[in-house]
């Protein structure tokens, strides 16, 4: 009984081997490929960057006060420009975000920089240390920026 268990067991070895090493050998062969697919699918292009709005003596913002927070309509509207000097540098990058939520948070926003308009591939290196955000409040709310509002001084990105 126990030597036909063991030519049972030979040949059930011997049958896996000539099946199971190329089947082992191509998931060696291919593993890395999958890795570099899933590496390359994992870039981000969109940025979250949150702030807080408060009126002028640092109080939060209530319903009238900005203009673009009133009952009902809480939405502001927000232009997100990079530049590569904190003062008079080139533009690299703007884009506008409208009907942005304030009202019900007190002031604080979360948007995705990037969600309108795509960063370019030179945006893309985030290393770098030439790249300044300046962040411009509608407080209207009609997406004009006339009476815009510019927080200051623009922040190193």
């Amino acid at each position: 009984m126990c030597n036909s268990a063991f030519h049972l067991l030979e040949k059930v070895k011997r049958y896996c081997s000539k099946r199971l090493i190329p089947f082992v050998f191509l998931l060696y062969l291919c593993f890395p490929l999958s890795l570099f697919s899933f590496a390359a699918t994992d870039i981000k292009s969109t940025i979250n960057y949150q702030g807080k709005v408060v009126n002028s003596d640092g109080t939060n913002v209530i319903a009238g006060i900005p203009s673009c927070v009133a009952v009902g309509a809480d939405t502001c509207d927000f232009r997100f420009s990079i530049y590569d000097a904190l003062t008079g540098g080139n533009l690299l990058w703007t884009e506008n975000q409208t009907d942005i939520e304030i009202g019900d948070y007190d002031g604080i926003f979360n948007v995705k920089l990037g969600r309108v308009t795509s960063f370019s591939a030179a945006l893309r290196d985030f290393g770098r240390d030439d790249l300044y955000i300046e962040v411009e409040f509608d407080p209207s709310g009609n997406a004009d920026f006339a009476e815009g509002e510019i927080f200051s001084p623009s922040q190193n990105f």
